[in-house]
């Protein structure tokens, strides 16, 4: 199976930003008694910028595997001058 990894719905990632920048925004206005949301806020805004780290780092490193099977092929089809053909 080869991975895919589609980036054509933008909308999700605009989604999360504004549902962590809303999280980080709470953690600043929520009083220090509701300790249960305190420390809730805190790792799903890192939870989230963990998830977006991750999924960027293996797109990059897919393109980059990709580009080098590509270069590979491409060297390999045409023939160097200090081979000998036969």
């Amino acid at each position: 199976m080869e991975r895919n990894f589609e980036i054509k719905h933008r909308w999700v990632w605009i989604l999360n930003g504004l549902v962590t920048l809303g999280c980080f925004i709470a953690f600043l206005c929520i009083n220090g008694k509701e300790t249960v949301f305190s420390f809730y806020i805190p790792l799903d805004v890192a939870l989230n910028v963990a998830k977006t780290v991750f999924f960027w780092y293996n797109f990059y490193e897919d393109m980059n595997i990709k580009a080098d099977k590509a270069r590979l092929a491409a060297r390999m089809a045409k023939p160097s001058l200090n081979e000998p053909l036969l």
